[in-house]
């Protein structure tokens, strides 16, 4: 077991903050249970479960963090810092926007109601690109249904819990399974290419949170063929590629069951 702490940039909320991250409490990989945050991630190659619980005042944050599954060192605890840091903005400062926000009557209020929360991203633009695909053209709900369902097919497995799958773990793999669990064959198509690609080393789709905009755009629409790569950026900090994706799918809502 490793045990750690981490003080979070003030003001900081777990609750808010989780719940930014999890859109709608029907989300399994990211689990809440009104006290403690837990999602199962791959550090260092290995799936364990990572427990995280506020400590400390919204003005004066801590956080606890227990991974069971990895032994403690330091290389283990940089990976799980590093990876909570991306999921949570523990490290970000939100102290210009608050003080913009001040300034506007409604956007102040909002701003003091919700006083914690951070910008939460996806621990990676793989992550990123398979919720872009699976959202499109369905309502919130049937495409976390549909991201629960690949994470539990695909995904490095711990005590019956389960990571987001990687590129690798779906690389090569038959686009009828995907269909089984819910998926149109064009965003099927469109994973298992997107898994190939970055698995065989054609795509660095990590590197695409370096570039800027117009860049970045580009480049997913070169890999995706103008479909599926629209939201890649959400929750993805700087990046802000919402308007990719000239062409779109056209399954609706019932194509899924649930």
């Amino acid at each position: 077991m490793l045990t750690f702490s981490i003080k979070p940039a003030p003001p900081f909320r777990l609750d808010l903050t989780v719940s930014a991250l999890r859109r709608l409490p029907l989300n399994a990989i990211d689990r809440w249970d009104g006290l403690t945050y837990r999602r199962t991630l791959v550090i260092n190659g290995s799936p364990a479960e990572v427990s995280v619980v506020q400590t400390g005042p919204v003005e004066r944050p801590a956080i606890s963090v227990d991974v069971d599954g990895l032994r403690d060192s330091s290389l283990n605890r940089t990976a799980v810092k590093s990876a909570l840091e991306r999921l949570l903005g523990l490290d970000i400062e939100l102290a210009e926007f608050y003080a913009m926000a001040s300034a506007h009557r409604k956007l102040g209020s909002l701003a003091r109601r919700f006083i914690g929360v951070k910008p939460p991203r996806f621990s990676s633009v793989f992550e990123a690109a398979l919720n872009g695909i699976a959202c499109q053209q369905l309502s919130l709900a049937v495409g976390i249904h549909l991201l629960n369902r690949i994470c539990a097919a695909y995904g490095p497995e711990f005590k019956q819990t389960h990571a987001f799958p990687g590129p690798s773990d779906l690389a090569g793999d038959n686009f009828k399974r995907l269909r089984g669990l819910g998926y149109s064959e064009r965003k099927s198509r469109n994973i298992l290419k997107l898994s190939n690609e970055v698995s065989g080393g054609a795509f660095d789709i990590e590197g695409v949170s370096r570039l800027d905009d117009g860049a970045a755009m580009a480049r997913l629409l070169e890999v995706q063929g103008g479909r599926a790569a629209k939201a890649a950026g959400e929750h993805d900090g700087e990046l802000d590629l919402s308007i990719v994706g000239a062409e779109v799918d056209e399954e609706v809502e019932h194509e899924v069951d649930d």
